[in-house]
């Protein structure tokens, strides 16, 4: 279970047949929004923290995080993320397989799985970011790239099978 403190931020990201972007702009994109909706979280609880990631892609996110850390495009100075990235080992990590866990859940309850839909509505709904004033979208369940046609669709899905208000 859970701990009733633990905060959840979903950033989903869906890579339609054209790509408009290029795949590292996108890592990039992904880890600034990350660190953003982080360094909010850790502000208001007043609170330090750090972020982990999975040393599979430990070259290209490290380079990223320190431009994003050093030269925030919209944070002035992120104070309470620790100021470098850990990288460990999926399988030794038990922050990244929860993270794997929760990710897997929010994906199989989108593909009509009963049992992951079952998880994500009692257990992982509420604990998602929110703020009060803002859509979900805005904090906690954040879609990427889905200005596009066929993203409107995505989003549209995501309300229904998930029953959130992004």
């Amino acid at each position: 279970m859970l701990s009733e403190d633990i905060i959840i931020i979903v950033i989903w990201t869906y890579f339609f047949k054209s790509v408009f972007k290029d795949q590292s702009e996108i890592e990039r994109d992904f880890l600034q929004t990350l660190m953003l909706r982080v360094e909010d979280e850790l502000r208001e609880r007043g609170e330090n923290g750090i972020i982990i990631y999975d040393q599979a892609n430990i070259n290209k996110l490290s380079k990223y995080y320190n431009k994003i850390y050093i030269n925030g495009k919209f944070v002035k100075e992120y104070s309470h993320i620790k100021d470098s990235m850990s990288f460990e080992i999926s399988t030794f990590s038990s922050g990244i397989q929860i993270v794997d866990y929760v990710s897997s859940i929010v994906y199989n309850s989108l593909r009509g799985y009963t049992e992951s839909l079952y998880i994500f509505k009692e257990i992982i709904k509420s604990k998602i970011r929110k703020k009060s004033g803002m859509l979900l979208s805005q904090t906690g369940f954040i879609p990427l790239y889905l200005k596009h046609k066929k993203g409107s669709e995505l989003i549209k899905e995501i309300k229904e099978k998930l029953d959130i208000d992004i």
